[in-house]
């Protein structure tokens, strides 16, 4: 309330926001915010001599929350494939310190023959190293 110039910009910023939850295409979103704005005269004439640059300033900053929401989504889908990927190994190594047939391991996790052959290797290296 202090700052009048603040208080309008957010104001711009919350019409938008309130549209786009509203599934209002961000294009449409913002110039409708921008019509507000210059009607309000909001930052005193800024937004009406502004208009296509407030325009374009306004569309890249809300895509770029759509970017970052979209990495977001991105790393935590590889997060969940990995922990996934976790997992088969996880079941493999004990499928095999049980001795079960590798036909039977491979089906149920998965995993490539060199995969297999890593664990078992890494199996046996355990199994020799706690013998010792």
């Amino acid at each position: 309330n202090r700052c009048r110039a603040l208080l309008e910009y957010s104001d711009f910023v919350d019409i938008i926001k309130r549209e786009r939850k509203n599934k209002v295409p961000i294009g449409a979103a913002v110039e409708k915010a921008l019509d507000h704005a210059i009607k309000q005269k909001c930052l005193g004439d800024y937004f009406s001599s502004c208009k296509e640059e407030v325009m374009n300033m306004s569309l890249t900053e809300f895509d770029q929350e759509s970017f970052e929401r979209q990495i977001r989504a991105e790393g935590i889908s590889i997060g969940l494939e990995k922990g996934k990927n976790e997992a088969k190994l996880e079941t493999a190594r004990k499928m095999i310190q049980e001795k079960l047939p590798k036909e039977l391991v491979l089906k149920i996790t998965e995993i490539t023959d060199k995969t297999y052959a890593n664990i078992l290797e890494e199996a046996l290296g355990t199994i020799s190293t706690n013998a010792q």
